[in-house]
């Protein structure tokens, strides 16, 4: 149970999952779970990931007048 001092308060997550750049190495539960490939695994694994947590928001009542921003980099640097 959270504190009454955290629902009252704005608050900030910044979650850094592993990068999908490389190496790509995904967690042997979504190894195989679709047909992509490793790189298909990683973003399958970075999107349950970011369900839990937006799941564990609501069910803590703190999911109203919450912003989400989903970002990414541009990939790796293959100039070399």
């Amino acid at each position: 149970m959270l504190s009454p001092l955290i629902r009252k308060n704005t608050f900030f997550i910044h979650w850094d999952p592993p990068s999908p750049n490389g190496p790509i190495v995904p967690q042997s539960p979504f190894i195989g779970k679709n047909e992509t490939g490793a790189y298909g695994e990683l973003v399958f694994e970075i999107d349950h990931y970011i369900g839990l947590s937006l799941d564990t928001l609501g069910l803590l009542n703190l999911a109203e007048n919450m912003l989400v921003i989903f970002a990414s980099d541009n990939g790796p640097d293959n100039s070399t």
